[in-house]
């Protein structure tokens, strides 16, 4: 819908006004609101003209003196148009009423150039002047009646002042074709405007959500356009008046108007550190101003930890929950405990156990009960991976690093890892090398790309695990005592499946009737002689080897109830001591590790629990298992 404003010229101008609007093509789009001429009324109170126009309007129609008043106060106006053939016409009409020697005109000059052509077909004496303004009109009617004229020709305002001081005058009108023209040239701005107002709206959004403060400045380095987030950084108040010079004094302002760039430069501003770029802003002949981009270095960094937590939708999320570690072993709901407390501190963990104790699933469930648990769980087995294959996987790379690089280089994982848990499987093999980066990393939170010139700060809390002792290895100098102790702050040493002794057949069950082989099995249960087979056996294995086991067991098996026979089938080792161990001889070597912590530490209970990883009150209830109390 257009909304129209028309300041009727006179009063019978309406019908003129009405027919063009009932003709016009687009009479549905358009809403008209018709004003009273106060041109008159200024004129003898020698006021400005004032019109109280309806909220709503998109532009004003108007003639003459309201036209030229409204447009000097900066209100979109289309001025009815007044022609030399609308002079002309008066002053045909003035001539048949009035017979006049002397006429005065008051039109615009436009109309003005054309009349002065036409008027020398009459005998009379013509005096053309020019509408200077509603305060002019009263003066220059004062000079048409010094000068003589008989009748005057002009706009209502002006005729009713000649009435006044007794000079007859004829009203120059305007045509239909002079109103339609008016409202099609309405229409037209109309668009325009509101086709240039969505286009800055458009342009207002792009730089309102922009990641990065946006300002530009003019020649002069005066800023001229600035984005919200540039404002709330600088503290600016919306149309501040504020030189480039007093935010950004780093940037080399006349030699970025003289045609340099600047690119990913770094400053700082006040305590905070940013990123910037400075370019020119082209004219046809000169550049005509600068801008700048920048963002906060904190900004890039969250932005960065963003799009690391994209890595959760390629696979790096912690699977496993305490709630998933089926057990009814005491000493394994232990462990479960003491690892649901490390669960709640950022130290780094260092679990020790065999090959197949749950290693992983234990360091998943820490980091799935963890505030870190909406970020992303890395895991990465540091045995199966080369020295340099292993550098780059850590610690990513950039394009070009080496030969075979990706284009465009790779995040490493501890990138990958930023706000979560990274899962160093056999920690004890890297080589090193690795150990002195890697301690580099824990220590200064930071990394550097292979082949890169800047350091990437990371926030990763670390699990690592072994099955060696690296306390020994540390004694022979195979693993830097640095970096234990950067590993080691809270220590889990898992027990062996045969130290739980209540979990053998527990698992069993679970890996069998729960389906997790994803193997078809008639097995409903096993026999009485084929679970003291299980029980009697050492699983050297631990947990893996018994899922391997029921695997097998699955597949050999074929009737409801898996017998002994079969049972000794899929053991991995036949030889089976079928003789069940009493729980108090599952342990020996976890008893002689106690012997020889105790007497490493002369008797010290608290500094023999520190060194096995154990609270004092697993370390007392061992003792009085193995009758060392």
């Amino acid at each position: 819908m257009f909304h129209l404003t028309v300041i009727k010229p006179y009063d019978d101008a309406e019908t003129e006004l009405r027919s063009a609007l009932e003709k016009h093509q687009r009479r549905e789009e358009l809403s008209v609101t018709l004003l009273d001429s106060q041109a008159f009324s200024a004129a003898v109170s020698n006021q400005p003209i004032s019109y109280a126009l309806p909220p709503d309007t998109d532009v004003v129609i108007a003639r003459m003196y309201s036209a030229f008043e409204l447009e000097r106060r900066g209100i979109p106006t289309v001025e009815v148009a007044m022609t030399g053939y609308d002079v002309i016409m008066a002053v045909t009409e003035c001539i048949e009423n009035y017979h006049p020697d002397k006429i005065a005109i008051f039109a615009p000059a436009s109309a003005l150039v054309e009349a002065k052509k036409l008027s020398a077909i009459y005998p009379q004496e013509i005096i053309f002047l020019e509408s200077a303004g509603i305060g002019r009109l009263r003066d220059q009617m004062a000079d048409a009646a010094r000068l003589g004229v008989d009748a005057i020709i002009a706009g209502h305002a002006a005729l009713r002042l000649a009435e006044g001081i007794g000079i007859p005058g004829t009203l120059i009108r305007s045509s239909e074709s002079n109103f339609t023209r008016a409202i099609d040239e309405a229409i037209q701005i109309i668009e325009i405007t509101r086709a240039e107002t969505e286009k800055r709206e458009q342009l207002q959004n792009i730089l309102e959500f922009s990641f990065e403060g946006i300002l530009s400045a003019d020649e002069e380095g005066k800023i001229q356009l600035i984005n919200h987030r540039a404002r709330d950084f600088f503290g600016l108040r919306e149309g501040q008046d504020v030189h480039i010079s007093s935010l950004l004094p780093e940037v080399n302002y006349a030699a970025v108007l003289g045609g340099a760039t600047v690119r990913e430069e770094i400053t700082q501003v006040g305590e905070r550190v940013i990123t910037y770029n400075a370019v020119p802003i082209r004219g046809e002949k000169e550049n005509t101003g600068v801008v700048v981009t920048f963002q906060q270095a904190d900004t890039i960094r969250n932005l960065e930890g963003k799009i690391r937590k994209q890595s959760h939708k390629k696979g790096f999320t912690a699977r496993y929950r305490f709630s998933d570690i089926v057990t009814a072993s005491p000493l394994m709901r232990e462990c479960i405990e003491t690892a649901e407390r490390y669960s709640a501190v950022r130290s780094n963990v260092l679990l020790v156990g065999a090959t197949g104790t749950g290693k992983e699933l234990v360091a998943q469930s820490i980091h799935a009960g963890s505030p870190r648990s909406n970020g992303p769980f890395v895991a990465i087995n540091c045995a199966s991976l080369s020295e340099s294959l292993l550098e780059s996987e850590l610690f990513g790379y950039v394009d070009g690093a080496f030969t075979g690089a990706a284009k465009g280089g790779k995040a490493g994982l501890f990138e990958l890892a930023h706000n979560g848990t990274i899962f160093l499987d056999e920690i004890a093999d890297i080589s090193p090398r690795i150990q002195g980066e890697l301690l580099r990393v824990i220590q200064e939170r930071e990394i550097i790309r292979l082949g890169a010139d800047r350091v990437t700060p990371i926030d990763v809390r670390i699990i690592s695990a072994t099955n060696q002792d690296l306390r020994k290895k540390a004694e022979t100098g195979a693993f830097r005592e640095d970096l234990l102790y950067r590993l080691d702050v809270l220590k889990l040493t898992l027990p062996p499946l045969r130290a739980r002794g209540e979990d053998i057949l527990l698992l069993a069950e679970h890996f069998i009737h729960n389906r997790d082989l994803g193997v078809p099995t008639k097995i409903r249960a096993i026999s009485e002689e084929g679970r003291r087979v299980m029980l009697a056996y050492s699983w050297p294995g631990n947990i893996r080897e018994l899922r391997n086991f029921c695997e097998r067991l699955c597949v050999l098996c074929d009737t409801t109830i898996a017998d002994a026979e079969v049972v000794r089938r899929a053991m991995e080792r036949r030889s089976v001591d079928e003789t069940p161990v009493p729980a108090q001889e599952t342990l020996p070597d976890e008893r002689e590790r106690l012997v020889a912590a105790l007497r490493r530490t002369n008797g010290s209970r608290r500094a023999a629990a520190e060194e096995l990883g154990w609270s004092k009150s697993t370390l007392w209830r061992r003792m009085k298992r193995y009758g060392l109390l």
